[in-house]
């Protein structure tokens, strides 16, 4: 099976494809994994399912998808695997004890909320440049059960935007950090083109020349979906955020891919990879989750019209003649992930943004360490929850009269 390099592992692919195995093996967990149907072009579709735990005891319907060529995407998925594990099982996350006088993470809308009450449980983030420097979040931020602590509305709204965004995995504390902060900075950056898209307003500008690896990808997924695949550089706090979406048939609004990066080709890569990933997942449209998926976005068109013109993507668009090379080309210097993130730091750090982590597991015994962590960069923008279907608003550096007056628009 054919796989390729990239900038954002600290370890082989082999590696750390062995460590998390290792780490199932460990635990006793029992998995299972299986392949869709490939065609010519397109990246490999691998869905992994946690069934037991030592004892024979189900461990619920977990599952993740691999993003991927060959090998790589069965490690994604492993990966994927044990960042759902971790956060669906609270009882296995590290915690640290949380001092009397640590405050509460601030710094939009939804966060304050968190000063606003005493809770029993709080969960340590440290400051990623000062590691003394500490701030909690109460559990329903992270994704625990309710403490009863808000009102059901209110808990609803931090569960909306936070719990499970900002999480990641890795095969190690830094590479899962690099992946949790590029999330979010994807993110942001969404949530930027989107208010763009709801006024009409060019979002970005559209990438139209690939080296093959990346244009085979791009066809493989044409041929799926029988439609043509847009490609967006749009602006970011750091680095590149790429878009890459189409409107497959019966779709009420266009399927869309997004990856971040430090390197421009990666991220249109990552961009291609969750783009077909977002596609295979309409096969599950029988599910639960994807049949409330597609009821919230119904509900979400027909009443709030500005917010369903978002997530069309039809503005026109500069275009970009560069022609994107991946895998990286050999006589490009790619920084370490440690230096990935030092410049990502530094990026958010004009924008007066500061990055905190939790560390939430990690497999210290291991050289290449399995590991997942959260990540919360108060002041990031979290408007992108409305792609999943949630009634939402700018709450951090977006939020205006005017962006909110937007979102709320109703027929």
């Amino acid at each position: 099976m054919e796989h390729v390099p990239t900038p954002e592992r600290s370890y082989s692919l082999w590696q750390s494809l062995t460590s998390i195995m290792d780490t199932f093996c460990s635990h006793g967990w029992e998995w299972e994994m299986y392949c869709s149907p490939m065609l010519k072009h397109s990246p490999v579709d691998i869905v992994s399912e946690l069934l037991n735990d030592p004892e024979g005891v189900c461990m619920g319907n977990i599952q993740s998808r691999g993003k991927g060529i060959g090998v790589e995407s069965i490690c994604s998925s492993l990966y994927e695997l044990l960042e759902h594990v971790v956060y669906e099982n609270p009882d296995i996350q590290l915690t640290e004890r949380c001092l009397n006088n640590t405050r509460p993470l601030s710094g939009d809308v939804v966060l304050d909320f968190a000063s606003e009450k005493n809770y029993s449980k709080r969960l340590v983030f440290q400051d990623i440049e000062d590691g003394s420097n500490c701030a909690y979040l109460p559990q329903e931020y992270c994704g625990f059960p309710s403490s009863g602590a808000f009102e059901p509305s209110i808990e609803n709204i931090i569960r909306c935007y936070y719990t499970n965004n900002g999480w990641a995995s890795g095969a190690s504390v830094s590479e899962a950090t690099l992946h949790a902060v590029n999330e979010l900075i994807e993110r942001d950056a969404i949530s930027l083109a989107l208010l763009n898209s709801a006024q009409g307003k060019s979002f970005g500008v559209e990438i139209v020349s690939l080296s093959e690896q990346l244009n085979n990808i791009k066809l493989g997924i044409e041929e799926h979906v029988h439609n043509s695949v847009t490609i967006v550089k749009v602006p970011s706090l750091s680095g590149f955020v790429v878009l890459a979406y189409c409107r497959p048939l019966k779709r009420l609004i266009p399927a869309v891919g997004c990856g971040a990066s430090q390197y421009c080709s990666y991220a249109v890569y990552r961009a291609l990879l969750e783009l077909w990933q977002e596609i295979m997942a309409d096969k599950d449209s029988y599910s639960f989750e994807e049949k409330s998926l597609n009821k919230r976005l119904a509900y979400l068109c027909k009443n709030y019209p500005l917010l369903c013109k978002a997530l069309q993507f039809e503005c026109d668009l500069d275009t970009d003649d560069f022609m994107v090379q991946y895998p990286l080309n050999g006589n490009i210097l790619v920084d370490s992930v440690n230096m990935q993130i030092n410049n990502i730091i530094s990026d958010l750090r004009r924008s007066g943004l500061k990055i905190w982590r939790r560390i939430c597991y990690s497999e210290h015994h291991l050289d290449c360490n399995p590991s997942v962590v959260q990540i919360v960069v108060p002041g990031l923008e979290r408007f992108h929850v409305i792609r999943h279907g949630f009634i939402g608003e700018p709450i951090g550096r977006l939020r205006s009269h005017n962006s909110v007056t937007l979102a709320r628009t109703r027929n």
